[in-house]
Order: structure tokens, then C-alpha cells, then sequence
């Protein structure tokens, strides 16, 4: 186990505090940090810590001083010799409270909001020496944001099969993966879906041809009409030059 505190001071000047085009008002900004961060290694296990608190004190301008926190955690474990593992993650993030009118804000020029999340998932992979590699993985998040905009619960899976490291004749790679997410406040939901596989032979004689397939699904407020595409392409590697016989279908339909 290794806990490391830290504390840290940063003074900046600004000779526009309140980034208005106008009357432009300078400030200096101080910025006092503490936090502490740690990581704790065990059998199959580990835990990783950083936490950060900090105040902003301002001189001048219309920004008032304001104490905000930075959290970054990451836990995992795994289940004996099962190929099963448990796995933690949460953040405390300040980002920008209107992407669209001011994406670059942070917490220094102000209009930053609080954004809380955290996933809790249980994931399997067979023995990648084998002749195949089996991973999948289930989880179900949550994400909470200061001003109640975008707040979610959700939740997911994926499984991807391939071929082992054991297997010298042909490779493959299968995939699948779903993402749900529903508005904690409207209601709303999204829903993402990707199928894609790629199949082929190992090297014979310089070629190594394969075959690829993508699928994506995109079910959820958009401004886009297309939300359905699909697409495929056949390839054939020789010497590392790749001559591409690509056809590719594309299908859409309007939301409901």
C-alpha cells in the first residue's frame, strides 16, 4: 500500500477576470490545493486513489471564490482462477457548463459544473495461449451533473471471441457490443448497438486475405437521419500492401 499527500499553490494574473468585451476587469487568481493519492496492489487486485480538493480565491471581477473537488478512482479484482473479475470506477470532474458557447472553461475562468460518475462491472476472459480468447464484459453506470443536465443511469455489455495466440492456420474476431442510457429526469432514452467481425487466413504464401463486417444502430434524440449503417469489405494483404475490393451498404431510417 503507497498513500501519497500532496499540496500544491498557483497564482495567476488575468487582465480579463470576467471575459467580457468590455470594461475587461483584472484579477489575481489564487489557487490552493490539497489531496492525497494511493494505490493498493493485491492477489489478482488493485486499488488506485486520486482525490484532489481546492479553493479559488479572486481579488477582483464578478467571480466569486468557489471550492470545487477532483476525484479519479479505479478498482478491480479478480474471482480466484474463474477468469471472472469485479471491477470499480468513479470521477468527480469540473467541466464546462455549455459546450456549445464556451467549450474551453475550467475552473479557473469560471462557468464550470460539477460532474459525478461511477460504473460498476463483471467482466470474463478465457486463456488468451489457447486456441481462442473469450471477453466479455456487463456493467451499469450512473452520472449525476450539477445543474441537472444530461443526468443518466445506464447499462451495457460487450463480448468480443477470437482466435488464440495457439492457432497458426486462420484468424478471426467477433464482437458485439450495446450501450443503454436513460435520462434520469426526462425519461429519455439511447440505445447504441455495434456487431463487427473480421475472418481470415494467416500469411500463405504473402497473402492473407480476410473478410470484414461492421454493423452500428444509433436509437435516441439525434439530428441525424441516418442512425442505421452497415458495411463490408474483403481484403487481401500481400506483402504489407493491402489491394482493397470494398462494397458498402449504407441504410438509414428516421427516428420515431
Amino acid at each position: 500500500m503507497k498513500l501519497t499527500p500532496y499540496a500544491a499553490t498557483e497564482f495567476t494574473f488575468t487582465d480579463n477576470v470576467d471575459r467580457t468585451a468590455s470594461n475587461p476587469q483584472s484579477s489575481f487568481i489564487t489557487e490552493l490545493e490539497a489531496g492525497i493519492e494511493g494505490t493498493i496492489e493485491g492477489n489478482r487486485g488493485l486499488i488506485s486513489l486520486d482525490y484532489a480538493l481546492g479553493y479559488l480565491y479572486y481579488t477582483e471581477g464578478e467571480e466569486s471564490d468557489e471550492l470545487y473537488q477532483d476525484l479519479d478512482f479505479i478498482a478491480y479484482k479478480g474471482l480466484g482462477r474463474s477468469g471472472f473479475q469485479v471491477d470499480a470506477s468513479a470521477s468527480i470532474d469540473n467541466i464546462a457548463s455549455d459546450i456549445a458557447t464556451d467549450a474551453n472553461a475550467d475552473v479557473i475562468s469560471g462557468n464550470t459544473i460539477q460532474s459525478n460518475e461511477a460504473e460498476v462491472g463483471l467482466s470474463y476472459q478465457t486463456n488468451p495461449l489457447s486456441t481462442m480468447d473469450l471477453r466479455s464484459r456487463i456493467y451499469t453506470n450512473v452520472i449525476n451533473n450539477e445543474d441537472d443536465i444530461g443526468n443518466y443511469t445506464g447499462w451495457g455489455g460487450n463480448i468480443v471471441y477470437a482466435n488464440g495466440r495457439s492457432v497458426r492456420d486462420a484468424f478471426w474476431r467477433l464482437g458485439a457490443f450495446y450501450d443503454y442510457r436513460k435520462g434520469r429526469d426526462d425519461g429519455i432514452s439511447t440505445e447504441f448497438t455495434r456487431l463487427n467481425e473480421i475472418i481470415g487466413l494467416q500469411t500463405i504464401s504473402g497473402f492473407s486475405p480476410f473478410l470484414r463486417l461492421n454493423y452500428e444502430n444509433y436509437k435516441g434524440v439525434t439530428d441525424s437521419s441516418e442512425n442505421e449503417i452497415f458495411n463490408w469489405g474483403a481484403v487481401s494483404a500481400i506483402l504489407s500492401t493491402v489491394i482493397p475490393t470494398v462494397k458498402s451498404v449504407t441504410t438509414s431510417q428516421k427516428m420515431m
